[in-house]
């Protein structure tokens, strides 16, 4: 659901966004993060600005196993809210201010 959501709201046409990702210095190098450090959006923020800059990508299948131990962090209701929250914030941040114009002193 959250990749599905990523491609719609940000028209990046990758399967998974959050899976081993590899990256090219050059890329890190050129992109500006604003993401915290614990937050699920650094790779959706990463993936979209590399993807406007023009990098490309590579996507390989991963086999899926389910989990043996453990539980999963990512079903619990109140990460989900605040996670679509998160990227509902990121996508208006990216998408829909970025290309609001700008109100300029000069113009009359």
């Amino acid at each position: 659901m959250f990749h599905t959501l990523f491609r719609v709201l940000f028209g990046v046409p990758l399967k998974e966004i959050s899976t081993s990702i590899l990256w090219h210095k050059s890329v890190l190098d050129r992109i500006t993060i604003t993401a915290e450090g614990r937050s699920a959006l650094i790779e959706p923020e990463v993936v979209y600005k590399a993807w406007e800059s023009g990098f490309r990508f590579s996507q390989v299948p991963i086999p899926y196993y389910p989990r043996v131990t453990g539980k999963p962090k990512g079903t619990n209701i109140l990460m989900i809210l605040m996670t679509l929250k998160e990227l509902l914030r990121l996508w208006w941040t990216l998408r829909i201010q970025k290309n609001q114009p700008r109100n300029s002193s000069r113009m009359k």
